[in-house]
């Protein structure tokens, strides 16, 4: 059929069943129908996922009693990701 190998690689990582389930959703979706027949899709960066998780973790740190000094070396350690301590404060006052 001609499918981008990007989306085989999608299909063989999820299942096809899966992919094709997805296929078909966002298939009925108009708001991703292209006026050409394909699909248009927007999504998001996974290191966007990835930055908001962290930012949850962080709070989450702060709520159980960590200062950012704290959160910090647990960043470090963790995540392998050094954040400064007052990055950190911001985040955590950021709502």
């Amino acid at each position: 059929m001609g499918m981008n190998a990007t989306w085989q690689r999608v299909a063989a990582e999820i299942g096809m069943d899966a992919f094709l389930a997805m296929w078909r959703i966002l298939d009925a979706e108009e708001q991703f129908q292209h006026p050409k027949g394909n699909l248009e899709i927007n999504l998001r960066r996974y290191k966007s996922y990835q930055m908001f998780q962290r930012n949850l973790y962080i709070k989450q740190l702060a709520k159980a009693g960590l200062s950012p000094k704290e959160i910090h070396y647990r960043l470090v350690e963790g995540l392998c990701e050094k954040l400064e301590p007052s990055r950190i404060s911001h985040i955590i006052n950021n709502k």
